[in-house]
């Protein structure tokens, strides 16, 4: 079964002999309980939610908690997504962590912001939850191995992805 983390603390364990870590940060309250919802039935992935910037920052940087996957809202007080993004540049840069940025607006500025600082997809924020649900599932279903995210390919859609048709 999925665990709740709030914090970046616990240890995947379990029947599974390998879960996903993967972490959701965003400052509202009600988008990490969506979040959760619409990934707790997985078995393999072991989901923490951070509720800040910061608190993400920490979490990632811990070394028996770090994930391979980070859903990323942008808009949060404090440090934002785009701040985070800086912070783990290190890591971004190694393909050690997977970052997906996550936000109710996608400008194009923002999009190719993201993109310049490393992100490695960008889904905005459906609004449904069975969208959303279907947005974060594609996710993390994405083979990190074979993807290379293009200008073309960066923004998630309803629609499938070109390089899975």
């Amino acid at each position: 079964m999925t665990s709740y983390t709030h914090l970046g603390t616990s240890v995947a364990r379990g029947a599974n002999a390998f879960r996903l870590k993967v972490f959701c940060a965003d400052d509202d309250e009600d988008d990490r309980l969506f979040f959760y919802d619409a990934l707790k039935d997985r078995s393999d992935l072991d989901v923490r939610i951070c509720a800040s910037g910061l608190e993400l920052v920490k979490a990632v940087r811990n070394r028996g908690s770090a994930p391979a996957l980070v859903f990323l809202d942008i808009n949060m007080p404090g440090m934002n997504g785009f701040d985070v993004l800086e912070r783990l540049s290190d890591l971004l840069k190694t393909g050690s962590v997977r970052i997906i940025m996550l936000t109710t607006g996608a400008d194009p500025a923002s999009t190719e912001r993201c993109r310049n600082l490393g992100a490695d997809y960008f889904i905005e924020k459906p609004s449904s939850f069975v969208e959303l649900q279907k947005a974060l599932l594609f996710g993390v279903s994405i083979d990190w191995t074979l993807f290379q995210h293009t200008k073309e390919n960066f923004l998630y859609s309803r629609a499938p992805p070109s390089f899975l048709r």
